[in-house]
């Protein structure tokens, strides 16, 4: 059960003819055990599949939001109350965690049946979650995401256009739009025709269309082209997008490959580099380093019937059974780590020389993969460790 709740609504302008209601709600929460030291990163992650750090956590989303412990390898729901009767934002039938700044973890959840979509924050020390903007599925159109910079809250409004019909789905256009992590009015920012946001950070809007990168600066203003394939030669854009230090990183595809290259773009100056000529499969920015994980197809034997059926059945991997390092600037390539028998997950991250995700061992004498477990992987001494879940 949620219990101190506050509601504190206002609206939007009526000339958008649509009724739009930013609810505050505010749950006072038990937090339990707090997260020890104050262990953060400063990169900033676009997608769906972020895990996220602060102090002895990692949180990440799905049909619930969730975090793991690193004490105590123990998961847990990330809603604290203990006497939540469900309806708390964190526990929606989908929870995309966003980003961590300031000692808040910032989510969108999409609530099933009602099909309402609502961005707000967690308070990790206190537990409170409060919500900042509760959209209709219609008025968030293909936004999942919000972010946060500089006391504010951006995401995706899909607005009513002045004179258009509600019940007209082309009637509707996007807008980047802001709100006040304190409460108050929705502040629209920038229309974006065609172009999906991708990020926020480093004092820019990055929105994507038609191959090409474009940013905005924070107040919407002068957008300009960041990457496209006819000035930087890549094939595909594979996304990917992180940003440390005001400098944007992703990566591309070449030549009818599903390998990844890595490239870095300067947000102030536009200067756009390749950072690795590895073929990737997977990237992870820390503050210091770079992970990766190369592109590389391994067959998996795996038959449903040994005995009878010996050559029925393989699985194919992309991802590589080794793990190299380096440099921010993609120098001092090192292997730190190389397993055969293990698949490393797109959804993964490095704290100190640990590798947290969910990881898969082929085991050879059941020819079948061990099931699917969140797993810490020391680096240096190669121990795995899997999970215990708590609710």
């Amino acid at each position: 059960m949620v219990i101190n709740m506050k509601k504190i609504c206002t609206k939007l302008s009526a000339v958008l003819l649509l009724a739009v209601v930013t609810c505050t709600f505010i749950a006072s929460c038990d937090n339990g055990e707090q997260p020890t030291g104050i262990h953060t990163s400063n990169v900033v992650s676009s997608g769906i599949d972020n895990l996220l750090e602060y102090g002895s956590y990692i949180y990440f989303g799905g049909s619930k939001a969730q975090r793991y412990n690193r004490n105590t390898g123990e998961i847990s729901n990330a809603c604290t109350d203990p006497e939540c009767d469900g309806t708390c934002p964190l526990d929606e039938s989908i929870v995309n965690v966003c980003q961590v700044a300031d000692g808040k973890l910032f989510f969108y959840s999409f609530k099933a049946f009602e099909h309402n979509v609502r961005y707000g924050y967690q308070d990790i020390v206190t537990g409170e979650v409060v919500v900042l903007a509760d959209l209709s599925e219609t008025e968030a159109g293909a936004g999942q995401y919000c972010y946060y910079y500089d006391g504010y809250v951006y995401y995706v409004h899909c607005l009513l256009r002045e004179g258009g019909n509600a019940e007209n789905p082309d009637d509707y256009e996007d807008f980047v739009c802001r709100i006040p992590i304190s409460g108050g009015d929705e502040e629209r920012i920038v229309k974006i025709v065609g172009e999906t946001m991708q990020l926020v950070a480093g004092g820019y809007i990055i929105t994507f269309n038609d191959n090409s990168l474009y940013s905005y600066e924070i107040n919407g203003q002068n957008r300009k082209m960041l990457i496209s394939p006819e000035q930087n030669g890549y094939e595909y854009f594979a996304g990917d997008l992180k940003c440390l230090d005001g400098k944007l990183y992703f990566t591309c595809t070449h030549g009818g490959t599903r390998a990844k290259t890595l490239y870095s773009t300067d947000l102030k100056s536009g200067s756009t580099g390749r950072v690795l000529e590895y073929g990737l499969k997977k990237f992870i920015l820390t503050d210091n380093a770079i992970y990766f994980i190369e592109f590389a197809q391994r067959d998996f034997y795996i038959p449903d019937d040994i005995n009878t059926n010996p050559d029925a059945a393989a699985v194919l991997t992309d991802s590589g059974p080794t793990i190299y390092k380096c440099n921010i600037d993609g120098k001092n390539v090192q292997e730190v780590f190389t397993d055969e028998t293990l698949v490393i997950p797109a959804r993964c991250t490095v704290i100190d020389n640990v590798v947290y995700g969910e990881m898969q061992r082929y085991n050879d004498t059941t020819k079948a993969f061990d099931e699917l477990e969140f797993c810490s992987l020391d680096i240096e001494s190669g121990e795995i460790s899997a999970a215990r879940k708590l609710n």
